[in-house]
């Protein structure tokens, strides 16, 4: 007996894994982080496995930890998995290559991310699981969801059986988050799949034991080493064998039928496309197609990639076949062909069918984010399927356009078409663009789940995607969904694992989106339905025919149905602001679902969900809910637009490029214009590898972020100048730089209506001075922070579409009026002063009103212009660093901060020596300046501008200067203020510039080795050498405590015990905010986190305390919590940037994890009262300083923890499910805070 469950691919997995194991130890990573925290989970609630037995899941500190801490459970007799991807994947390899030597059962589950190369990426290919190749694991892929429950069966049971270490592979968000329709396995049934007799050899062969002392990983030389490993072969050779004994058992069990090596096709195929994972299934289907319509072609899935089995690949080809393409999912550059490419070539030759093949060619598809789609195998079969053996390509790339090398395949003319075959009408196709954290993929995952409880035999696949920024990002929701018994239409919607091309439904939750996405209807099917969530407050058609020329005609071309409704009013009115989600739910169920789900029944099962969803907050909470469906159901079909089809089909639709992402971003530039404004529209086919190429090492332009314009929020602050003190807080408060002060002197012109008043207090910029804040309603988030800080409420939150009026006043301060306030001093200015500065962080891609966005802003309002930071992997690099539009800017005069960045694991000594590499050479170049001065003598102006280089050669905020200065000497200087500066920054040096002649290169060699003396032209020559690193920078490594507490830890240690001069700024948020909100070393006692579902039992890491009691008076260690001291968090990041020596700023930064009552826009309230309870205190500890007075404790505690822990529901949700516990917990926290109190008095006297 089975039963039907509508799934994820990790909780799948997970469901299958905690069936066979008793350990486990993990480290999260995305995209694998939820198969650890659901077994942590199973085990917290008491679930046993198959044997009966306790599950134990442990958290290490990092990827290295866990499967070390796997391989001592494993030889001491535990059965044990964990779950990885991506570096982490990498960072187990060691630990994986002793576990694979060693005759032990072991799984390794494994959501495929690409390792990371020129880039960072969270998509999905195969490049991590081909890492581990040498490592002798097993390796099974999958290629769905239901295959991922299999084959984690699967691959227990063979490793048990084996006696031999298995990685269980699939494709990240993919297979991972993709909800679909499956049948799981009874206790009983999967009871079947454990060999007893092996696991009685293993458990009294291979297990570490004073009964039997056998010694384990003894250390040999060549008498015997390769001969024992060589043995191991015979065992090897047996793996495929045990995989297709569970491949029978589970057929007999449940129907499912799968093989190490599957043929689908044509009966006799001339041609044969060979891979693995979710894509098979693309294939599949695409050749399915084909064989209609007499293609005679197939498609061999490997199911078992390692071992690679010679002949059972061998069996799996037919015996007609010509030709072989291999397809490889990784970016496998250096080698002579793919992996799976040259396991295909050699197969072929040990079998001896290499002389009946004609040709075995390879490609690669699909890695770092694309997928292969149906029209790939189209036009690939054009090509390899035409008999011209000769002309065939040898190697190849599909899915992209390659004018660089020319390896591409050019898609077919036939492509549209033939993906309108791939699936029957009779599945229902939907797309929903959404916005990050809108709730989107929430309310979509809450649709399915009422179909599922409302309908019978209904098989379900929706694939979320999104665009990597932590908040605000474009999402995007592919549901899938039939209803019937055709075991075709069944299986092809299970093989269907590409994004929809054709859809019945498209509904478009922002209205931003009609601009930037003019494409998006091309993927609705003839007739199909569109919905528009738009702000229009009056008629509907008036507002209709303004949408852009190619909305309409797309919409019209395909006679599709239009709905426009504006869901932020019917939630105002119904008393849930910004709640739109069930409203735009019921569009969907109404004309998404016809033919599945009776509109009623839809209606009444959202009813009572919101009645047992809002259960805690109140009747009223749940009234206003049922109301919004109420309104909802009566006011849908007053939606319907009734547009002129042939006005609509003859709009003047403009080429694309033409027009600017939005009204409000700057003009364009040739980045903009070639990259992003085509990676904005995902018109990616319009980025080719030419137009890439100069960008391949892996840097990117700044000051990009101002293109975006969101324009995300429904409400924006807006200013009222009446009682304004010119403070700025509210400036210093923002997370997205989107509200700002200036000021204006007499000889700035404002446009019309720009509102300001007199500047108050002593100043410099003469009579007639003004203040203005200024709002950029397009870019702020609606968090409501600003208004809270406000000590004067001067500020209240307003209509978005009515502050967007004055979008182009912010526009022009922000281009027009930085000039004025540029000699601000960034490390002695007050708050109100500093935040009038040139911002050089702005519109971080962080959560609305996240305090690490806004503890980075701070910083580089200090001393921006002259920085260089090492960026954490974690949130802080996917708000900060990723995407091509990060939040870094420039000022006028060209500079900002340069941005680089490593690994999770390795930030800290990543920075550090970027921190002392360029010490080293800069101190080469300013010993050669010192040796060479009066050398300098066919130009006196030169010469005293190289003394002033030297003068301030160590000195970041005047160095520059210098540099600029000698660069015009010399006639290299090529940005100018006022230019356009197309991608031209101060040290921009055209390619002209920096070509050597045989010449220039043969006395700079001399030169360097000190054979001649300087001359004119060989000191042009160094100075355009070394002209990159001329000025002196700030240096800051910026990360959050998972990284520093836990992973990072030991670089962490390293580099402050050093002595060297860098600086750490820490985002402490008590958990791994990136992957979901996992246990961190900082976490605090009691709260509840993934990975300690029954709330923190250990006591969070002090780590200031212990860097000032393991390095004392060499150090600089400061807490800082900046809602409740503005100036103390100022003055830590100023006296850590002077301390000569190491430093560390460890920031208190809520998080959207810790499930504040109110959300972030409470953030200040409660970094005041972590402070105040005492579990967040606040210091300076100065090493430098003389003893008795290194430090100084900034804050006090006033209250007891309970006020602060009652307005978070990480700590209130344990209350509700075990008060006892929780109230133990509690009283370990309070003592714990008491005896860290001690521990500070007592450092008073050091």
């Amino acid at each position: 007996m089975t039963n039907q469950v509508c799934l994820d691919g990790n909780t799948a997995v997970a469901m299958a894994c905690h069936k066979f194991i008793n350990f486990s130890c993990t480290f999260p990573i995305t995209p694998s982080s939820t198969m650890a925290e659901l077994v942590e989970q199973y085990a917290a609630q008491g679930k046993k496995n198959l044997l009966g037995e306790d599950i134990v899941v442990k958290q290490a500190q990092s990827e290295l930890g866990a499967i070390g801490t796997c391989h001592g459970a494993l030889v001491t007799g535990a059965l044990t998995a964990t779950f990885s991807s991506s570096q982490g994947l990498l960072l187990m390899i060691s630990n994986l290559y002793k576990i694979g030597g060693e005759k032990a059962p072991f799984v390794v589950h494994i959501a495929n991310r690409s390792v990371g190369q020129t880039t960072t990426s969270l998509a999905t290919d195969h490049t991590d699981i081909y890492a581990i190749e040498g490592t002798n694991l097993s390796v099974v892929q999958s290629a769905n969801v239901q295959e991922a429950y299999d084959m984690a069966v699967c691959a227990h049971a063979a490793s048990i059986s084996a006696r031999r270490a298995v990685a269980h592979s699939f494709e990240g968000y993919r297979v991972s988050h993709q909800l679909e329709s499956l049948e799981i396995m009874t206790d009983d049934q999967l009871s079947q799949f454990i060999d007893y007799q092996s696991l009685m050899d293993w458990k009294n062969k291979s297990v570490a034991s004073t009964d039997r002392p056998y010694a384990q990983n003894v250390g040999l030389g060549g008498e015997v080493a390769m001969q024992l490993l060589e043995s191991q072969k015979h065992d090897i050779n047996k793996v495929c064998q045990k995989f297709e004994k569970y491949f029978t058992l589970l057929k007999q069990l449940t129907g499912r039928s799968y093989h190490c090596y599957e043929y689908y096709g044509d009966a006799n195929p001339e041609t044969v496309y060979v891979l693995m994972g979710s894509s098979t299934g693309t294939a599949i289907n695409a050749v399915t197609e084909l064989n209609k319509s007499g293609v005679k072609c197939g498609v061999v899935k490997i199911r078992v990639f390692r071992p690679f089995d010679v002949k059972m690949f061998s069996d799996a080809i037919p015996k007609s076949t010509k030709v072989i393409v291999a397809l490889d999912r990784a970016g496998e550059l250096v080698q002579t062909g793919g992996t799976i490419y040259r396991e295909v070539c050699a197969a072929m030759i040990q079998m001896n069918r290499i002389k009946s093949i004609e040709v075995v060619t390879g490609g690669r598809y699909g890695y770092l984010g694309k997928e292969l789609m149906p029209k790939d195998i189209l036009s690939l079969s054009e090509i390899f399927g035409s008999k011209n053996y000769g002309t065939m390509p040898k190697q190849f790339t599909v899915g992209i356009k390659d004018n660089l090398t020319n390896l591409s395949i050019t898609d077919s003319p036939n492509s549209a078409n033939f993906e309108l075959k791939m699936l029957s009408d009779l599945v229902s196709q939907t797309l929903l663009y959404g916005i990050g954290s809108d709730g989107t993929i929430g309310a979509a995952r809450n649709a399915v789940q009422i179909l599922k409880n409302t309908a019978d035999n209904v098989q379900v696949q929706c694939q979320f995607q999104f665009d990597g920024k932590k908040s605000g990002g474009l999402t995007m929701s592919h549901i899938r969904l039939y209803k019937g018994d055709d075991k075709e239409i069944q299986k092809s919607l299970h093989n269907a694992q590409y994004d929809i091309q054709a859809a019945q439904y498209i509904g478009c939750h922002c209205e931003t989106y009609l601009n930037r996405y003019k494409t998006m209807m091309q993927q609705l099917k003839p007739n199909g339905v569109v919905v528009l969530n738009v702000d229009n407050k009056g008629d509907l058609l008036e507002y209709a025919n303004k949408l852009p020329a190619q909305l309409k005609h797309d919409i019209a071309e395909k006679n599709g149905k239009l709905y426009m409704v504006n869901a932020n009013k019917v939630s105002i009115d119904c008393g849930i602001p910004g709640r739109t989600n069930n409203i735009l739910l019921l569009f969907y169920f109404k004309f998404g679902m016809t033919q599945l789900i009776k509109f009623e029944d839809a209606v009444e099962a959202m009813k009572d969900a919101a009645r047992k969803t809002y259960v805690k907050a109140g009747q009223k909470v749940i009234d206003n809910n049922i109301n919004a469906i109420d309104a909802t159901v009566k006011l849908i079909d007053q939606c319907y637009v009734n547009y002129d089809v042939k006005e609509w089909l003859n709009s003047n639709i403009s080429i694309s490029g033409n027009e600017k992402i939005n009204d409000y971003c700057p003009d364009y530039d040739k980045f903009m214009t070639t990259v992003l404004d085509p990676s904005f529209r995902r018109e990616f086919d319009h980025i080719t590898t030419k137009t890439m190429h100069e960008y391949n090492g892996g840097f990117f332009p700044p000051g990009y972020g101002a293109y975006e314009k969101q324009t995300s929020a429904v409400k924006v602050p807006k200013w009222n100048s009446q009682n304004c003190i010119q403070c700025s807080i509210c400036a210093s408060a923002c997370s997205h730089s989107s509200i700002r002060p200036f000021i204006l002197t007499e000889n700035d012109s404002p446009p019309e209506g720009f509102q300001s008043i007199e500047l108050k207090g002593k100043h410099e910029y003469g009579n007639g001075a003004r203040y203005s804040i200024q709002v950029s309603a397009a870019d702020c988030r609606g968090c409501n922070v600003c208004v809270k800080a406000c000590p004067k409420q001067c500020l209240e939150m307003s209509d978005v579409q009515e502050e967007l009026k004055k979008q182009q006043q912010f526009e022009w301060a922000r281009s027009n009026l930085y000039k004025n306030t540029e000699n601000v001093d960034g490390k002695k200015a007050p708050l109100k002063d500093l935040m009038t500065k040139n911002h050089y962080i702005e519109y971080a891609g962080s959560c609305p009103g996240c305090p690490e966005s806004t503890m980075l802003k701070i910083l580089t309002q200090i001393s921006g212009e002259a920085m260089q930071v090492s960026v954490g992997v974690g949130c802080s690099l996917v708000w900060g660093q990723y995407s091509m539009m990060r939040p870094n800017t420039i000022d006028r005069h060209g500079r900002g901060i340069s941005s680089i960045s490593s690994l999770f694991e390795d930030g800290s000594v990543f920075h550090w020596g970027s921190v002392i590499g360029r010490n080293n050479v800069r101190s080469q170049i300013k010993q050669f300046l010192v040796d060479n001065i009066e050398n300098i003598t066919w130009d006196k102006n030169v010469q005293e501008i190289t003394r002033g280089v030297l003068e301030h050669f160590d000195d970041p905020s005047q160095s520059y200067k210098h540099a600029t200065e000698l660069r015009k000497a010399l006639k290299i200087d090529n940005f100018h203020i006022g230019d356009k500066n197309d991608m031209i920054f101060p040290g921009s040096l055209t390619d002209e510039q920096i070509k050597l002649s045989p010449k220039e290169e043969a006395e700079l060699s001399q030169l360097l080795q000190k054979k001649v003396k300087l001359t004119e032209s060989t000191f042009l020559t160094y100075v355009k050498l070394n002209n990159l690193l001329l000025s002196a920078h700030n240096n800051w490594f910026y990360a959050g405590d998972g990284a520093v507490f836990d992973i990072d830890f030991n670089g962490v240690d390293h580099i402050l015990a050093k002595g060297d001069n860098v600086n750490l700024l820490v985002f402490c948020n008590q958990v791994f905010a990136n992957t979901g909100g996992q246990l961190s070393k900082n976490s605090f006692l009691g709260q509840v986190t993934k990975n300690a579902y029954n709330g923190v039992s250990a006591p969070e890491k002090q780590l200031g305390l212990m860097m000032i009691s393991a390095y004392g008076k060499h150090i600089y260690v400061a807490q800082v919590s900046f809602g409740f001291n503005r100036q103390q968090t100022i003055s830590a990041l100023r006296e850590a940037e002077a301390f000569n020596g190491p430093s560390i700023v460890l920031c208190y930064s809520p998080c959207i994890s810790h499930l504040i009552d109110g959300g972030l826009q409470n953030v200040e309230v409660q970094q005041k009262l972590a402070v105040e309870s005492g579990v967040w205190p606040l210091f300076r500890w100065n090493g430098g300083a003389e003893k008795g007075q290194r430090l100084k404790i900034d804050g006090k505690k006033k209250i007891g923890v309970d006020e602060f822990i009652c307005n978070e529901q990480r700590f209130m949700s344990l209350k509700s499910r075990n008060n006892a516990r929780f109230e133990m917990l509690k009283g370990q926290l309070e003592s714990n805070v008491a005896e860290v109190q001690e521990r500070m008095e007592a450092l008073k006297v050091m």
